[in-house]
């Protein structure tokens, strides 16, 4: 996971940027495990959701007009099946956009 939270190496040398950047490395990987198993049930690899976080795009067209220029995969699939959200979708308008970005996990739990 280190190679994809880019935590090494580090420059720094007063102890507060230390422990501060431990800390957002830690919680980092906290919340892609927390999100591995307990949400994705354990289906899908570190790799695979450090692969949608960063491969994952939307260009806006317009002011109301979206394309998801994202290589489909099963994480995607999945994803969209499991919270009802058009994050397999080609063409997106607004509200596709206002949905997935006010979506919440806490139902799914």
């Amino acid at each position: 996971m280190k190679t994809y939270l880019d935590a090494r190496p580090v420059y720094l040398q007063k102890e507060d940027s230390i422990k501060g950047h431990f800390l957002i490395v830690y919680l980092s990987v906290l919340l892609t495990r927390i999100f591995q198993i307990h949400i994705l049930k354990d289906e899908f690899s570190t790799d695979q959701i450090f692969r949608l976080f960063s491969e994952f795009k939307v260009v806006q067209l317009s002011d109301r007009q979206w394309l998801n220029i994202s290589k489909k995969s099963a994480l995607i699939s999945a994803l969209s099946s499991m919270t009802r959200l058009p994050l397999d979708h080609l063409h997106l308008n607004k509200s596709d956009i206002q949905k997935v970005l006010s979506f919440r996990f806490k139902n799914l739990t």
